[in-house]
């Protein structure tokens, strides 16, 4: 199975999802797995890694999304295997509704 590798980042300084339209907008990881900015994005960034699920609307599910299961019931997107597996098979009846950092 191919599975896309996306990212996208929530910048805390500014509070808002950086835009990596701009190609002159850059984010790598230097030797200690701490991210770097060549741009004027704040220094507090938070990467977050597209799941390769979508949600019943078709939106694209990130960890650190909330996503919203039939019953109602509000869940945070987390790196684990076997809650992956879970996603996985009922990612067609849950609904994005947000993320960790928009939803104070």
């Amino acid at each position: 199975m191919d599975r896309i590798i996306k990212f996208r980042a929530w910048d805390k300084d500014s509070e808002k999802f950086i835009d990596w339209s701009d190609d002159a907008d850059t984010l790598h990881f230097n030797g200690n797995w701490e991210l770097e900015t060549d741009t004027s994005f704040g220094k507090d960034i938070v990467v977050m890694q597209f799941t390769g699920l979508t949600d019943k609307n078709g939106k694209e599910i990130y960890y650190s999304d909330l996503v919203k299961a039939p019953n109602g019931k509000i869940k945070e997107v987390i790196w684990e295997y076997t809650y992956l597996e879970e996603l996985d098979r009922h990612c067609k009846d849950v609904e994005v509704v947000g993320n960790i950092y928009e939803q104070k």
